[in-house]
């Protein structure tokens, strides 16, 4: 029966950091059906989301080695079970029943090749670490460095503010949701940055008016 491992000897060779050396073994039990049995890998083996020992799948199931999504419809040529040649007479000798013992049955059957799917690829081990390493990311403490920022330097404040937004709006990219601190890092920018701005351009805009008010009084 083949077995699925990080390498070789194993019968189907996955390269992968969550693969074991001998992570597990799949049996044909026919059509689309398999026996997938774990040989105590490291990482465990789990179909649709749960862990398992021992367990009947079929190729279209949610199969994964770890953390590792893997498509078994990608090894259905490697692992299909072998066809058996038709015979006349059975093991012991005698007659199959409703077979003729004629010379076409000692021929094997010609096997039709497995039909060629199109099927998009699984979503590569780079992007699914990327992903769950941003999930985890947190910009609290940024928030809090350029808080303090603010206070004692103010245009070091604003350039770190944006770079720290920037990035906090990369991670909400990727995973769909806000990381933490990212909220913290708007209301300083608003606060200490654009209000200010604004209050600036106003003050400007009504100097000018009132140094051209003094200039006309005078001419």
């Amino acid at each position: 029966m083949p077995i699925i491992g990080r390498e070789a000897p194993a019968d189907i060779v996955i390269p992968a950091a969550q693969v074991s050396a001998r992570h597990a073994e799949l049996q044909p039990l026919g059509g689309d059906l398999y026996q997938l049995t774990d040989l105590g890998s490291t990482n465990g083996t789990f179909v649709n989301g749960q862990r398992i020992q021992s367990a009947q799948v079929r190729l279209s199931d949610a199969v994964s080695f770890g953390s590792l999504p893997v498509d078994l419809r990608r090894y259905v040529q490697p692992i299909a079970a072998p066809a058996v040649a038709q015979r006349p007479f059975a093991a012991d000798g005698r007659p199959n029943p409703g077979r003729l013992a004629t010379p076409e049955y000692y021929a094997p059957r010609p096997v039709s090749p497995a039909p060629q799917v199109q099927r998009s690829p699984a979503p590569g081990l780079g992007t699914d670490l990327a992903v769950a390493l941003a999930a985890q990311k947190s910009f609290t403490g940024h928030a809090f460095l350029t808080f303090a920022l603010y206070g004692f330097f103010w245009l070091p404040g604003v350039i770190m503010n944006f770079v720290f937004l920037n990035e906090a709006k990369g991670v909400q990219k990727l995973t769909g949701q806000a990381p933490p601190g990212m909220g913290c890092l708007t209301i300083l920018l608003v606060f200490c940055f654009w209000i200010p701005l604004i209050l600036l351009i106003l003050a400007v805009l009504a100097g000018g008016a009132m140094v051209t008010s003094i200039l006309s009084a005078l001419s």
